[in-house]
């Protein structure tokens, strides 16, 4: 599955912010056991199209808004470091059937997180 997070007009490659996927992948030394997989791809370009974009006042007028953006961009940049860190008692490689039961729960959460970040900023996000 793959999120994307986008601003303005959908297709537009200079628009999207992030290219989230999530996947399995099977473990070719262990047996050839399945475990879930995530590349988040943030687009540096993309943010500072966002940025010249948006009303720059409104956005002082909020305060910390831009930096909480970033924060918040941080942490959908490091969800393969969660699965990894935080996550990983359960990602350990295991049979497909198994396997694919368990990344319903890692979609879950990256969808959980990408849907509140668009709608936190007012963004769009694709699906595939």
């Amino acid at each position: 599955m793959v999120f994307q997070i986008y601003f303005g007009e959908r297709g537009m490659e200079h628009n999207v912010l992030f290219d989230i996927e999530v996947y399995l992948k099977q473990e070719e030394r262990l047996g050839g056991d399945w475990y879930s997989e995530i590349i988040s791809r943030a687009f540096g370009s993309a943010f500072t199209n966002y940025f010249f974009s948006v009303n720059i006042q409104e956005l002082i007028d909020k305060g910390s808004y831009i930096s909480d953006m970033v924060k918040d961009a941080k942490e959908l940049e490091e969800l393969r470091g969660w699965l990894y860190e935080i996550a990983n008692f359960f990602n350990t490689p295991i049979n497909m059937t198994l396997a694919s039961e368990r990344h319903k729960k890692v979609i879950a959460y990256v969808k959980e997180k990408v849907y509140a970040f668009a709608d936190k900023y007012n963004l769009n996000v694709n699906e595939d």
